[in-house]
């Protein structure tokens, strides 16, 4: 059975100095010396709550370091992270809670009011901005498995697609190995490259795309709690950022953007883009600027790289998703299940 070495672990063996993830608001760089250091002392924090191999770990919070942490402590522990929608009213969050039925319960200041309402029912809350670091750091590094088996669920995913009640899809050890293979080896990200970590934590992108990859590559992953068009502007033109991945919203923000005809966009190498497709105005604007954003497509079941455009095609497949990656497959299917002939029309 394939399995996922610790990240964290194993990259502070190779190069426990190299920074692993910066704040942008607050300053704060990690190692990954450091960074496997929290995570071992954070599954030893949620021992104590207590929380067992299986049981779930609830998160409610925007964009941050600590929220890694506790991911990778969930691997370290055998827990199982299910990160919540801090968009959500409390009546919806309390549904998913009933369903996933957390040992633990883990927030940030702005999502505070809500996570108290959630845990007056007795489940142990720890405030990430009150005193989670220091009972962490009372902790002793938890000595756990050098290796996660790869049929493992590491953390949950609460998805409705369009329409109907959210339900949490299984996220497992083996498809973060196989989602950084597929889009490592289409963007070829390096430990030397930097990403931009913003999009929210309880979706598939904010995790996968590509701030997870990076760290298992040994990349510095950049943390914002959110979208802010003027900071990712500047930070183009700084030269800060060698891949970037955003839905089409965040490519028409940018592109309305007043420094938008100045900025350096080419000294991004990568520039990617799901969710939703791009408009061709979009591909096209930003062509003009010599970026060429490769659209893809996936799914949160998915890991979820599948498909991503060559960047040869963006100007000439305006519209296309590209190809099945490394570790990707797919055919076209009629009604009954059997594969469609060339042309004609059938379901992915």
């Amino acid at each position: 059975m394939v399995s996922l070495f610790d990240i964290t672990a194993k990259r502070a063996s190779l190069a426990p100095e190299r920074p692993a993830m910066t704040e942008l608001v607050s300053g704060e760089t990690v190692s990954y010396g450091a960074l496997d250091n929290r995570a071992a002392r954070a599954a030893t924090l949620l021992g104590t709550l207590p929380v067992e191999a299986g049981e779930r770990v609830a998160v409610l919070c925007r964009n941050r370091i600590a929220f890694f942490e506790l991911l990778f402590a969930c691997a370290k522990r055998g827990a199982v992270m299910v990160p919540l929608n801090w968009r959500m009213p409390v009546a919806e969050l309390a549904g998913l809670l009933a369903d996933c039925t957390p040992r633990a319960l883990f927030y940030g200041r702005e999502d505070e009011a809500a996570a108290r309402a959630l845990a007056d029912g007795g489940l142990p809350a720890v405030g990430l901005d009150i005193d989670y670091e220091a009972r962490r750091d009372a902790c002793a590094p938890l000595v756990s498995r050098a290796d996660w088996p790869g049929d493992d669920v590491w953390y949950l995913l609460y998805t409705s697609g369009t329409t109907g009640r959210p339900k949490a899809v299984i996220q497992t050890f083996a498809m973060a190995l196989v989602n950084c293979i597929n889009m490592g080896s289409a963007i070829g990200i390096t430990a030397r490259d930097r990403t931009l970590n913003f999009l929210p934590l309880f979706h598939t992108a904010g995790i996968n795309l590509h701030s997870l990859p990076t760290l298992i590559l040994g990349g510095h992953v950049l943390v914002l709690p959110g979208f802010d068009v003027d900071r990712v502007i500047g930070l183009v033109d700084e030269e800060a950022l060698d891949t970037f991945f955003g839905v089409p919203a965040v490519y028409q923000q940018l592109a309305e953007h007043p420094r938008f005809d100045e900025a350096g966009l080419t000294r991004v190498r990568s520039w990617t883009c799901g969710g939703a497709p791009l408009p061709d105005r979009l591909v096209r604007r930003f062509a003009e600027r010599g970026a060429r954003v490769r659209n893809g497509f996936g799914m949160t079941e998915t890991g979820p790289t599948c498909f991503l455009m060559d960047e040869a095609a963006v100007e000439t497949k305006i519209g296309a998703v590209g190809k099945p990656q490394l570790l990707a497959d797919a055919r076209i299917v009629r009604p009954d299940g059997t594969p469609a002939d060339v042309g004609e029309v059938g379901e992915l």
